[in-house]
């Protein structure tokens, strides 16, 4: 049993690592995307209310705010309307966070848009993708828990009766 625990806390954990250098790989890719002037058409804050299950199985209100740009820009003399600011959507935990990230958009007097070259349809405003050092470090932390519970099975199996 204690075996099963370490094999799964090295999967999720390599899961995690893998995920975060896939996603940090793809957000060097975007940041060498063509670059496109852009206008800013419209903007807003989208909220997002829901439910999410604490400690001792309470539920609880969850509420986020997610900013939404839409914006133009021209390629090789076609128009495109983009909405995407970041490939995956900003969640934030208060409405002043995403009103501060729309002003910075606002206040630019052009928009720089980073288009894909295989579909200029596909473009977004900031290539970046965050919190790929959080997953790669919660990540590491599992597998090496992972690592630590398979190499002292026998003794942590004794010492929790497993």
């Amino acid at each position: 049993m204690v075996i099963a625990f370490g094999i799964v806390f090295c999967i999720v954990g390599a899961g995690l690592v893998a995920g975060a250098i896939s996603g940090a790989a793809k957000a060097r890719v975007r940041a060498r995307w063509p670059k496109a002037a852009g206008k800013l058409l419209s903007s807003s804050v989208v909220v997002h209310r829901g439910r999410s299950v604490g400690a001792g199985g309470r539920s609880r209100k969850t509420v986020s705010y997610e900013p939404v740009a839409k914006y133009s820009y021209v390629v090789d003399g076609k128009s495109y309307e983009g909405k995407a600011i970041r490939v995956e959507p900003e969640s934030m935990l208060s409405r002043s966070a995403a009103e501060r990230r729309l002003e910075k958009l606002a206040q630019a007097p052009e928009l720089t848009v980073l288009y894909s070259p295989d579909d200029p349809n596909i473009a977004v405003l900031d290539p970046s993708a965050p919190g790929q050092g959080i997953l790669t470090f919660v990540g590491l932390a599992l597998a090496a828990a992972g690592v630590f519970v398979l190499v002292n099975a026998q003794a942590l199996g004794a010492l929790f009766d497993f």
